[in-house]
């Protein structure tokens, strides 16, 4: 069945067809019903509610306009494949770009040229969610970074779009699945990554829908937990400064982040946490397709369940009242009284 406002095109049929049609239905309804029912039960034929489609993107994506003070870097995992024991996951790895702010263009760069390029810097990682292909990754990550830095009076920063496999597949259900599976290999090379930078960075995590998960996932493994069995180097689980996390539409279980469960050693190293959720979101209204059998709810809709002793560092909002019916990032965004709580919790250089 279609969603609300979707079009349905139908090719003409001329008067004699119309008549012939009409006479064969009665008998031909039930084959033709059966076929429908077998081919939306495999994701053949399927509708995508208008609240997850996004506008094409550009034909180049946004005019990445950058100063000194900021030093856009494009860190893909897209070529990558899902996390097996004995892989290498090293940062090494993963494709990089580096935006040219005299040239305002994107220009390939090597790992190393990324580990030359550091200094302690605060640094930003924004980790996009389901759906969007390699030139949607490129427009949420500037969107929300310029959105953030707008408020920020020209500090020296590091904004890192983390770009991840999430374009959809075929069918609803496998499509949901899929990503959700993927998301654990993103969190193992994302803090593979994280474990680069220098000691004492100033690092944001601003995670969205399953970016959010990619995030927690990684937050797992430097607070010493695993994921898939893999964890991280003893060495690697520190050094960094002070860690804060915006998390919003998240679509992770929510009782993952308590002791015990699979995320449940994210919050040991986090300074602050923020979870805006909102309880009319459509998209994670439909969160337990997840896993059929335990049929989660996500942290976005109805809330994170906290430790205690990991309660006052972390703050949830229920937004619902200011977006309605929404999983869209912009709206977040667009919404004056969260970006400025975002801003001043990413904001490093004020307490």
């Amino acid at each position: 069945m279609p969603y609300p406002n979707q079009k349905i095109a139908l090719n003409p049929l001329t008067l004699v067809a119309q008549r012939w049609l009409m006479t064969l239905l009665p008998e031909l309804w039930p084959v033709t019903l059966l076929a429908a029912l077998l081919l939306w039960s495999t994701g053949w034929i399927y509708a995508t509610p208008p609240e997850e489609t996004l506008p094409p993107p550009s034909a180049d994506g946004p005019a990445v306009v950058t100063t000194p003070d900021v030093d856009y870097w494009l860190v893909s995992s897209r070529g990558l494949p899902c996390y097996q024991s004995g892989r290498d996951v090293s940062a090494a790895r993963l494709a990089f770009q580096h935006c040219d702010s005299t040239a305002c263009r994107w220009n390939h760069a090597t790992h190393a040229e990324f580990l030359a390029s550091l200094d302690n810097r605060p640094t930003y990682v924004l980790l996009h969610g389901n759906r969007f292909n390699f030139q949607d990754a490129v427009d949420f990550g500037y969107t929300v970074g310029e959105a953030l830095r707008g408020g920020w009076c020209n500090q020296p920063i590091r904004i890192i779009i983390w770009s991840w496999p999430s374009d959809q597949i075929q069918g609803q259900i496998q499509d949901i699945q899929t990503k959700a599976a993927r998301t654990t290999s993103e969190g193992i090379y994302l803090a593979n990554f994280l474990k680069d930078l220098l000691p004492g960075t100033p690092v944001g995590l601003v995670g969205y829908s399953y970016g959010a998960r990619i995030a927690s996932g990684a937050l797992h493994l430097r607070g010493g937990g695993s994921l898939a069995g893999y964890r991280l180097p003893a060495e690697a689980t520190g050094a960094l400064g002070p860690v804060r996390g915006v998390f919003f539409a998240t679509a992770i279980n929510e009782c993952w982040l308590l002791p015990g469960q699979p995320h449940g050693f994210a919050l040991n190293g986090v300074e602050r946490a923020l979870f805006f959720n909102n309880s009319l979101d459509p998209a994670l209204k439909r969160y337990h397709l997840v896993d059929r059998n335990t049929h989660p709810e996500a942290i976005g809709y109805v809330g994170a369940r906290i430790a205690a002793v990991h309660a006052p560092k972390v703050r949830q909002w229920d937004v619902a009242s200011s977006l309605g019916k929404t999983h869209d990032y912009r709206q977040y965004l667009g919404t004056a009284w969260i970006l400025g709580r975002m801003r001043s919790h990413l904001n490093f250089v004020q307490p």
